[in-house]
């Protein structure tokens, strides 16, 4: 049948097909093509990737993608393959929904396995899963895998550390719990994150000064791991960023400041315009990992601070970008603020 091609080929037109081409050689190529980046496994390679290098540059005499990006291929804690017969078979919806350890055992004693390996596949779950597995969300997955992308070839994916990232998660949606607390109780109801770029670091505290730094550093090394594909270097900056600096640091510092009824007006108001920040810009850079919980947060935030901006979606939200924050980077302030970090550590373990 001349309408019929094999199934590596015809998908090896996917990046001309996709854009609407339809082999006439009359018509011009499609205007997004070539693609900057194609994603896929290592696995087909040569299947499915080598095959549209080579089909559309006959075709179009320009090669279809410009990079390349190898995802890991994703085994058990183990590190052995996902396989039926072994009973670790991992489905997401099992993670992003959680699922006690007798509907596993249900859903193995209803295939199609032998009998023998049926009972191989219960005991390989009695031993991975004794308690189920917690539902964990998408968000916690998805980062979860993205943290694991450090491992190249192959992600041994253990569950207990995507319950971990689910704890991030909450860690996450409690600091905003904490915000718009104070902003309630202090009246704060207007923000703007643009003048943070052309604030003077030297009218403002030291933790102040500390917190727009460590920020400005994350929004570099973010922007960095984006642009040389180690998404795990992002994913960890953006980690380190919103639990080591602004929830271990910066919130208990601040609780000190907003407490404080001495405190003039102009340092509580830049404490809660930067403790406002440091809450848009952590939902900013985490968003293309966990799309679901800082898109609802950010709708919550929107809701409770007005902003100068109109844009009603945080998926469609500028991302922050190292050149506007870069005047706030100073390392001699971090230096002089580890040192307060650290009488205050050592005096605690006295």
């Amino acid at each position: 049948d001349e309408d019929v091609l094999d199934t590596w080929f015809s998908a090896g037109l996917l990046p001309l097909s996709a854009l609407g081409w339809t082999g006439d050689s009359n018509k011009a190529t499609p205007a997004r093509y070539p693609l900057q980046v194609m994603e896929t496994g290592y696995d087909i390679l040569f299947f499915w990737v080598a095959r549209m290098a080579m089909l559309a540059n006959y075709f179009t005499k320009q090669a279809p993608f410009e990079n390349i990006f190898l995802h890991a291929m994703i085994r058990d804690a183990q590190g052995r393959k996902m396989s039926k017969s072994l009973g670790n078979v991992i489905d997401p919806l099992h993670v992003i929904e959680g699922v006690d350890l007798e509907t596993l055992k249900s859903n193995i004693k209803n295939s199609n396995l032998p009998a023998k390996e049926i009972e191989k596949s219960i005991k390989n779950l009695d031993e991975e899963y004794p308690s189920g597995i917690a539902a964990c969300g998408t968000d916690a997955l998805r980062f979860a895998l993205i943290a694991y992308t450090q491992q190249n070839r192959q992600i041994n994916l253990d569950i207990s550390t995507v319950v971990q990232t689910s704890h991030f998660c909450n860690k996450l949606w409690n600091l905003f719990k904490f915000g718009f607390g104070r902003f309630e109780k202090d009246g704060y109801v207007k923000g703007d994150l643009m003048s943070l770029r052309t604030v003077d670091p030297t009218k403002l505290s030291l933790v102040n000064r500390f917190i727009l730094s460590r920020m400005a550093d994350t929004i570099t090394k973010v922007q960095d791991g984006f642009a040389s594909y180690r998404l795990h270097d992002a994913a960890d900056a953006v980690r380190r960023f919103i639990i080591e600096d602004v929830c271990d640091v910066y919130v208990e510092f601040s609780k000190a400041t907003l407490n404080n009824g001495e405190t003039d007006s102009q340092e509580k108001n830049a404490t809660l315009d930067i403790l406002h920040a440091c809450m848009d810009v952590s939902l900013r850079l985490a968003h293309p990992f966990m799309p679901f919980v800082t898109e609802e947060l950010w709708h919550h935030l929107r809701y409770r601070v007005q902003s100068s901006s109109a844009t009603k979606a945080l998926m469609i939200a500028s991302y922050p970008d190292a050149n506007d924050f870069k005047l706030l980077k100073d390392d001699q302030v971090e230096d002089h603020f580890d040192v307060v970090l650290s009488i205050i550590h050592a005096s605690r373990s006295l």
